[in-house]
């Protein structure tokens, strides 16, 4: 068929389809399928409603429709299929019989119209259901309110129908009936209660009758023989339609009534009897009541309405000086009675206002009032308001309590805790209060500073958070016995951690207050813990101490630890009482044998040396009752004739009353801790590579030739030597290479040495000879020998052969010679001369002279480093700036440049010039540090020192600054880490600042230079080659140095005018730092001449005293 509906030649030509265009085809098609699919719809959809609504009346109506529309949708269906086979019979009879259904469906439909018509509308159903829900509501929220009544009603009530079966009944009817548990709903009332009586049967019918019955007092005999008393009524109930439903019984038990009644009528008579009697002891009691009133310590003061004063009692008199005919009907801001103090009539007036507008019935103030004296009595007052029965105000009624009292001393109490308060902050140790669970709730500054934490952060953590690790068993345990009250306090040393992860040793004392909330016999008991109260004291310095000592006594303590000490007792009379195991080893004497046996016999102490007898320690104690120890050398004989080396303790025993009933003595084997110390000793003396004096042993030993010179009146000389190269064959071969170099230096060194002479080594590869009685002369051809050999000496490790020479330092020592007084300052020189030997190149003996320049120069550079190191520790340098600038005034685009200069402050406030100090400070290593201490002043101050370089020097836009740097620092990678960081931390911008290294730090540092300038270069630093051209050699290495400015040394510029050598130099590096693109500094530049002469150069910038001074930068003070 598709193929028919795409090709208008296929068309069958019947009818006037020939007439069709192809589009009208579709078109016809498409409509007549649609409307036959709905036709075909319909009727399904009919079929589910009709299926869910089976009680929806005309189902005839439903299935006639829906015959008319499937014949309808198949009519539909025919139109298509005629156009392709024209079958006009076919379709004509289904469209008759559509027809022939739809004259059916309209016939049926004619006398169904006028019933739909009759059925109520949805909104008309709507509302009749509406008031039928709201009826059936109310019927039931009615029967609920009567079941509800009923059950909960005070009386017993029961519901019957008209057979007497349970309808409803009351709580009441079941407990009073004996109904409890049972369901009786729906029985009879006769089969709950079989033993009715006729009597009461005949009351049910008589009600249902329509009778009311009731009676006020009736009996009932219930089953087990016993009375009751009740009251009853019997009603009818009537149902909805009005008819009679049954009936309603209520019944009272009034059995205690009647009891109560009888009881009363006996009471009633008893008490008119006891009322004569307490008559007049009532009239007694009054008179009493209104004594106390009179004399309430309380002052009592009624007010009208109108707050005028009604009543004034006698203690208000007593209280306030005024009698009541004073004040009554006055108010109390009456003009001539000053009553309530000025400050609180605002606050008396809002609290009466309160009252009045019966906001509370009752309130309570604090006020200051005055007595008739003019003094001021603080008060406390308690206010009611009495209302009549219309809710008006009758009076107010005030109770008045004179604290005066009380308030000072809570006045004291006050200033008592401000001092506490002030004790607490002040304190010289920690003290902090912490609640149960181990938070903060108050910590004084001392315990803060102690702790490294700000209060604030200790208040946001527990104790045990910043407690260390391994202390916190210990804090527990501590912790649960305050807890139980097994102990009052502890005290516990213990270590906490700051916030840098260090750890702070506390002695800390821990104690828990109670709060008290009961009584026993004889005083207030504690109920529940309150909270902690700690003391804390800093003891890190103590343990330091300790640990110190610790590491001292280790060696020893460690050989004692496994050494028992023997234990004697004896009487006063020195008879042996007791002998440990210990003791009976030492002594040969068992505890048995010994017992009664006097300490001679059983102590045979000898000295080590010469055998004498010593007197038993024992002895010496009962003599005099004091502590007593045996000197070093002691020796006990055992009873079988060992000797062992002691030490012994002995010390007296003293009852309570102070009378000395014996002695013990504490003996310990020291035989081997002897031997063991005459090993350390030796060890402590001696170097244990070379077998030499150590320094130790080798001061000593000059010490005591030094001692001895006044008497002996000899000449010694001491040799100071520092071996060559050495450091080339540790960092070559290795440390195990350089310790066999030292033992065979050592052993050549043994050789040229007298027997009275000392040999030590002091120290890495150094060492130090003292020849005794050896003049200078004679010690110079001993150290020449020495130095000859060494030098001549050969080294071999590992097939390789080393060359080794030793610098020596000689310095004569005689009682002739008194510029050395003591050990140091020998020592001092020999070293000295030591290193002048190696300054002047090394391999070579120098000799100590008091007038030697060389040591007179190492002597002040070492006096400077005190000064340097001083100067950093107090902050005393200052900073200068010096201005670089165009060196055409006309290029003022290039910017402003101010170099950073340092000067250092004498104790005096003077200034001391750079030069005076730099040298020492690089020789001795210090140079790292003052280049950190300038950097680090920049960069805090920086923008104070910008804006006090534009202040004085008129400049308009932001300079760049010149740090110079030395070449240690370089190489310092701490020093640049802290430029890093400083970098990182965005303090100052990197753009503007310029580090100066000078042109000989960089060569001799060059992979460091390279590395240091890539580095800061990454953040916009620049980089200034600083005395350039005094090593010409530096122009092969400038092409590999990333620097932005040369600095010319200022040698080439001081006579550049006169010079043309000179001037030929400077415009060579003027012109080949244009060709690297870099520019060009020139010092030294004193007048205009010279600048003039730079700027026909070519020369970028210019710097001297010729162009400006340096100006000294003025820290700003907080």
């Amino acid at each position: 068929m598709w193929p028919k509906l795409t090709w208008a030649l296929g068309f069958i030509p019947h009818g006037h389809c020939y007439f069709w265009q192809p589009w009208l085809v579709g078109l016809h098609f498409a409509s007549d399928a649609l409307m036959a699919i709905a036709s075909y719809a319909i009727p399904l959809t009919l079929l589910c409603f009709v299926r869910q609504r089976e009680e929806v009346p005309f189902f005839r109506v439903f299935l006639l429709f829906s015959g008319f529309i499937l014949a309808c949708g198949t009519t539909h269906l025919m139109d298509i299929w005629t156009l392709w086979h024209p079958i006009y019979w076919v379709s004509g009879g289904i469209k008759a019989i559509t027809a022939a259904i739809s004259i059916a469906t309209a016939l049926t439909l004619v006398h169904i119209i006028p019933k739909v018509l009759e059925l109520p509308s949805p909104e008309t159903l709507g509302r009749v259901n509406q008031a039928l829900q709201t009826e059936i509501e109310n019927r039931r929220k009615t029967e609920e309110q009567l079941q509800l009544f009923v059950r909960y009603s005070p009386a017993a009530i029961a519901m019957f129908d008209h057979d007497m079966q349970y309808v409803l009944c009351s709580d009441r009817w079941l407990h009073d009936y004996g109904l409890g548990g049972q369901p009786i709903i729906g029985r009879c009332h006769y089969d709950v209660f079989p033993e009715t009586p006729e009597r009461w049967q005949q009351l049910h019918r008589a009600c249902l009758q329509g009778e009311v019955l009731s009676c006020d007092e009736d009996s009932l005999v219930r089953a087990d023989g016993s009375t009751e008393w009740l009251r009853w009524e019997l009603h009818t109930w009537c149902g909805g339609n009005g008819d009679v439903g049954g009936l309603v019984m209520f019944t009272e038990i009034i059995t205690d009534k009647r009891q109560m009644q009888h009881d009363l009528q006996t009471a009633n008579e008893r008490l008119e009897t006891e009322v004569q009697l307490r008559t007049q002891e009532l009239r007694h009691l009054n008179q009493q009541m209104q004594f106390h009133l009179n004399n309430n310590p309380l002052a009592v003061i009624e007010w009208t309405p109108e707050h005028r004063v009604k009543q004034w009692s006698h203690q208000a008199e007593i209280t306030f000086g005024w009698g009541a005919d004073e004040v009554v009907g006055k108010t109390h801001t009456h003009d001539d009675w000053l009553f309530i103090h000025e400050e609180d009539a605002i606050a008396v007036a809002a609290k009466t206002a309160e009252l009045h507008q019966r906001q509370q019935p009752r309130n309570f103030s604090f006020n200051r009032n005055y007595s008739k004296n003019g003094n001021v009595i603080y008060c406390e007052w308690y206010n009611s308001a009495l209302f009549d029965e219309t809710g008006q105000l009758v009076s107010i009624l005030s109770l008045v309590k004179d604290v005066s009292r009380r308030h000072h001393s809570e006045m004291k109490l006050r200033r008592s805790e401000e001092r506490f308060r002030s004790t607490f902050e002040q304190a010289a140790v920690g003290l902090a209060h912490l609640n149960m669970h181990g938070q903060w709730l108050r910590v004084n500054q001392r315990l803060c500073d102690i702790l490294g934490y700000e209060r604030n952060d200790l208040f946001q953590c527990t104790f045990l958070d910043i407690t260390h690790p391994d202390d916190l068993e210990t804090d527990a345990e501590s912790i649960a016995q305050i807890l139980t009250q097994k102990i009052d306090y502890y005290s516990v040393e213990k270590r906490y951690i700051r916030p840098d992860q260090s750890y702070v040793w506390v002695n800390l004392t821990v104690s828990l207050t109670w709060r008290y909330s009961g009584k026993s016999d004889t005083a207030l008991s504690p109920n529940t813990p309150d909270y902690f109260i700690v003391v804390m004291e800093d003891i890190s310095d103590r343990k330091r101490i300790e640990a110190e000592l610790f590491a001292e006594k280790e060696l020893a303590e460690i050989t004692l630890k496994a050494i028992g000490d023997g234990v004697l007792t004896t009487d006063a009379s020195g008879h042996i009482t007791y002998i440990n195991p210990v003791g009976e080893q030492l002594t040969g004497w068992l505890n048995e044998e010994a017992l009664g046996q006097t300490s001679t016999s059983v102590l045979n102490i000898l000295h080590e040396v010469t055998h004498e007898p010593m007197m038993s320690p024992i002895e010496q104690t009962l003599q005099t009752q004091q502590i007593v120890e045996l000197a070093n050398h002691s020796v006990l004989v055992a009873k079988d004739g060992q000797e062992r080396a002691i030490e012994d303790s002995s010390a007296p025993i003293f009852d309570r009353d102070s009378n000395l009933v014996g002695a013990v003595l504490i003996l310990r084997d020291v035989s081997q801790s002897r031997e063991l110390a005459q090993k350390l000793s030796w060890q402590a003396r001696h170097d244990s590579l070379t077998g030499l004096i150590n320094r130790w042993g080798f001061e000593q030993e000059l010490t005591h030739v030094m001692a001895s010179l006044p008497d002996e009146h000899q000449h010694h000389s001491l040799c100071y030597l520092d071996l060559d190269q050495f450091k080339i064959v540790n960092d070559t071969c290795g440390h195990v290479a350089g310790d066999e170099l030292l033992r065979q230096i050592a052993q050549l060194l043994r050789q040229n040495i007298r027997a009275a002479d000392i040999l030590a080594r002091l120290g890495g590869d150094e060492f130090g000879i003292l020849l005794q009685g050896c003049s200078l002369n004679h010690a110079q051809a001993i150290a020449e020998k020495m130095r000859q050999q060494i030098q001549d000496f050969r080294f071999i490790w590992q097939e390789k052969s080393f060359a080794i020479g030793v610098s020596i330092g000689i310095v004569a020592i005689s009682s002739n010679n008194t510029e050395f007084q003591d050990l140091t300052a020998v020592l001092s020189a020999a070293d000295a001369a030591c290193y002048a030997a190696k300054g002047a190149g090394r391999n070579r003996i120098h000799l100590y002279q008091v007038d030697d320049h060389t040591l007179n120069q190492q002597r002040s550079e070492r006096q400077w480093t005190v000064k340097i190191r001083h100067a950093l520790e107090h902050n005393q340098f200052q900073l200068h700036y010096h201005q670089v600038t165009p060196a055409d005034p006309d290029r003022s685009q290039l910017g402003e440049h101010y170099e950073i200069l340092v000067r250092m402050i004498d104790h005096k406030g003077g200034l001391i010039p750079p030069m005076a100090f730099i040298p020492a400070a690089e020789r001795y290593g210090l140079m790292p540090e003052v280049d950190q201490w300038v950097v680090q002043t920049t960069f805090e101050y920086y923008d104070h020192l910008i804006q006090q370089i534009m202040t004085t020097m008129g400049s308009r836009t932001t300079p760049k600054l010149m740090i110079n740097l030395s070449g240690t620092s370089l190489c310092n990678e701490r020093f640049l880490t802290l430029l890093v960081n400083w970098f990182r931390a965005k303090r100052v911008p990197p753009s503007l600042i310029c580090f100066e290294i000078t042109e000989t730090a960089a060569i001799a540092n060059l992979s460091q230079a390279i590395n240091f300038i890539d580095i800061l270069k990454t953040f916009g630093c620049q980089f200034a080659l600083d005395d350039f051209g005094s090593g010409m050699s530096s122009f092969g290495y400038l092409k590999n140095l990333p620097v932005d400015y040369l600095k010319i040394d200022g040698n080439f510029i001081r006579d550049i005018l006169d010079d043309p050598v000179d001037c030929t130099i400077v415009r060579f590096i003027s012109s080949l730092s244009q060709t690297l693109g870099i520019k060009t500094i020139a010092e030294f530049v004193e007048n205009q001449q010279i600048r003039d002469r730079l700027q026909t150069i070519g020369v970028d910038y210019v710097q001297g005293y010729g162009i400006a001074r340096p100006i000294p930068f003025q820290i700003p003070h907080p």
